[in-house]
């Protein structure tokens, strides 16, 4: 279901996880039964789409480690039906501390009303996506997410960065909303 008619880019390690990963956003010269493309209108390229298990297990035997999938769906490109808040935390931080920054940015959603469920970002960060009705544009979810993000950097500066790279997450959390 996280996949299903979403568009899809891969992070795939033909080597091992140990070797070098890359990212893939296009099935050209990719041999994937069952995979699907659609336009390229919206990225230059014809973006993949993964709705059949078939697809899936050979884009698992091609040495795909992560599917990145966009915030929006097929039958409408134009409107994101969810978020995503990305906790990057300092590497330096203890477990903990993730958890807690999780459960402060759980209670200012339910605060503003919005349901979400937690993914792992594959790294050492906490996904936390945040479904939506399809109405707004792109720029507007961008703007909302944004704002939820400066408003947890100034209410807490000594947990949470609103701004990326590394220097401004030193002891801190960096929610992407991007």
């Amino acid at each position: 279901p996280h996949l299903k008619d979403r568009p899809v880019a891969l992070v795939r390690a033909p080597e091992g996880i140990a070797g070098e990963l890359f990212f893939q956003k296009n099935a050209e010269r990719l041999a994937i039964p069952g995979i699907e493309t659609m336009g390229k209108e919206y990225s230059g390229q014809p973006v993949m789409l993964i709705n059949r298990v078939e697809a899936l297990v050979g884009a698992v035997q091609m040495s795909t480690v992560e599917f990145h999938t966009w915030n929006a769906t097929s039958a409408d490109l134009e409107r994101p039906n969810r978020f995503v808040l990305d906790l990057d935390p300092d590497p330096a931080l203890p477990w903990k501390r993730m958890v807690e920054a999780t459960q402060l940015t759980l209670t200012i959603l339910d605060e503003l009303g919005l349901a979400s469920y937690l993914k792992t970002s594959g790294g050492k960060g906490i996904h936390i996506v945040v479904p939506l009705t399809p109405k707004a544009s792109w720029d507007e979810v961008k703007e909302f997410s944004h704002a939820i993000v400066k408003h947890m950097a100034k209410l807490l500066p000594d947990r949470f960065s609103a701004v990326s790279g590394p220097k401004n997450r030193i002891g801190r959390i960096f929610i992407d909303y991007l």
